[in-house]
């Protein structure tokens, strides 16, 4: 369950919210002709957020990365840390370092935001994070 909630995570608050990439070759998108040299910029946290891309996606829904979901899905639907060559090579990292970090938080701690999603502002530059604080609630688990 970690990592599906880490997968929600990454999708509505993807730590790369955008980048760039160069054309190589001309192609034609729709009725448009894009040519070679143009810097086009890709909107992961807008294709994370695309109803056409992700039915419903305000919403928590686990089942969306089950192994059974996303062998269908476009391999670029879920592109927090860029995608393809020139992906993030920190990401393997980046993903055990929060399936790590949240399993042992979560052992030991019930934990419940106490700002509501509408409220956050975030910033985007190299890395998103956000403009205001994010208050959090931690509530000791009872030793089992």
């Amino acid at each position: 369950m970690i990592i599906i909630f880490c997968f929600k995570v990454l999708r509505l608050y993807p730590p790369a919210a955008f980048f760039a990439r160069t054309i190589s070759e001309d192609f034609q998108c729709d009725k448009y002709l894009v040519p070679s040299g143009t810097t086009f910029l890709v909107l992961s946290y807008a294709i994370h957020r695309d109803p056409e891309v992700y039915e419903k996606p305000e919403h928590y829904i686990p089942e969306r990365f089950s192994p059974n979901s996303t062998v269908s899905q476009n391999p670029f639907a879920f592109i927090p840390f860029s995608g393809g060559v020139r992906n993030c090579i920190g990401q393997k990292f980046a993903n055990m370092e929060l399936k790590i970090f949240l399993a042992t938080i979560l052992r030991r701690y019930t934990i419940r935001s106490l700002t509501r999603q509408e409220d956050i502002l975030l910033d985007f530059a190299i890395i998103s994070k956000s403009h205001t604080p994010i208050k959090m609630q931690f509530t000791r688990r009872c030793a089992a």
